[in-house]
């Protein structure tokens, strides 16, 4: 009985991961929320090389060292986030390996709802190169215009002031790098 309410549960939870088509449309992130947002450093030297952030304790996207932030929106327990982890990890070496790309834009994730312990954790399980960092509270679920599935994807550009634009949302799995790679590089060029 009991290992059928759980088979139940984790069917009901990988459910609730999909987004209906006029659900993904309508999704909307607060550019201004998510450029005031504050998250703790990450305690890595080389995190904070890249993302090219001060000693302070707390950091706002805004204030990442390139011209955009292509933000990943995940969780621990996603199964779809786990699924689609080496697709991330190769479009992060997409981006690293391309001469254009590489200075413009920072990779970063987001665990909603994850201890810094869980966000470790799934780092080091998909041995992602990125910095992952920890919002236990569910913060950015209150920037957006739905609740947020997992993963999401936001590439926004730095403006005036650490303030962001975000150019491209996509809410799902990517499935395919290169051709979330091109539509990035597409976005980035053309502006």
């Amino acid at each position: 009985m009991r290992t059928r309410l759980l088979i139940v549960l984790a069917i009901i939870f990988q459910l609730a991961m999909f987004v209906s088509p006029g659900e993904a449309q309508d999704f909307k992130l607060d550019a201004k929320g998510l450029s005031q947002m504050r998250f703790p450093s990450p305690e890595g030297v080389a995190a904070k090389k890249y993302l090219g952030l001060s000693d302070a304790p707390e950091f706002t996207l805004g204030q990442i060292g390139s011209e955009a932030v292509l933000v990943m929106i995940f969780s621990m327990y996603c199964p779809v986030c786990q699924k689609d982890a080496p697709v991330v990890n190769q479009l992060y070496q997409m981006i690293e390996s391309d001469p254009n790309l590489r200075s413009k834009v920072r990779f970063i994730g987001i665990g909603t709802g994850n201890t810094p312990y869980e966000v470790e954790v799934f780092q080091k399980k998909f041995s992602i190169k990125f910095p992952l960092i920890p919002d236990d509270d569910f913060s950015i679920q209150k920037i957006s215009s739905h609740d947020i599935r997992t993963p999401t994807f936001a590439l926004a550009r730095k403006k005036a002031g650490n303030q962001l634009d975000i150019l491209k949302i996509k809410v799902g799995e990517i499935r395919e790098a290169r051709e979330f790679f091109d539509s990035i590089s597409r976005l980035l060029v053309s502006r």
